[in-house]
């Protein structure tokens, strides 16, 4: 089963829980599963980057893709979207780029949507502290997966979670 599949098909039961169990997509090699699902979008960010001619080195996502292992400065977020009334929409926004407030560049965010499914892919760039919460602004807009294994999987810091 593909993650895409299963959260479509029990998206309102994964909303009303707020979380979801990768084991129920991928019972068997869940951990190997997340990261390539990590590794799709770290493909997918990193095509979307290039086709922009975004400043901004590339080489990392090349190492995460060729060694399989996750990119260290790349977070994902599945959230409910905010478009809705029934509209079946699919769309990749425009890469925002965040900065401090001196300017400096802070890494850049892109949501990639199936609805009302959505995924906002975070590059956290590697100088800025790492206390950043990669969660919408929104209470209760996030869906959040449990376990250990996620959480290194996708790169969430366990003290940064609370959990």
């Amino acid at each position: 089963m593909k993650l895409s599949d299963y959260l479509h098909r029990t998206w309102p039961r994964i909303r009303a829980r707020g979380f979801f169990n990768l084991a129920v997509p991928f019972p068997a090699g869940t951990r190997a599963a997340a990261i390539n699902v990590h590794l799709y979008f770290v493909k997918v960010f990193g095509c979307k980057l290039h086709a922009d001619h975004a400043a901004i080195d590339l080489a990392p996502f090349s190492r995460a893709l060729l060694s399989g292992r996750p990119h260290p400065e790349i977070g994902l977020n599945i959230a409910h979207s905010p478009v809705g009334d029934g509209k079946i929409l699919a769309y990749d926004s425009e890469v925002h780029t965040m900065r401090n407030q001196a300017g400096v560049f802070d890494g850049l965010i892109w949501l990639y949507l199936v609805h009302p499914v959505a995924v906002k892919v975070s590059y956290i760039s590697s100088t800025v502290l790492k206390t950043l919460l990669l969660h919408d602004i929104v209470p209760r807009s996030s869906i959040t997966a449990r376990g250990l294994w996620w959480q290194r999987a996708w790169n969430v810091d366990s003290r940064s979670t609370g959990k």
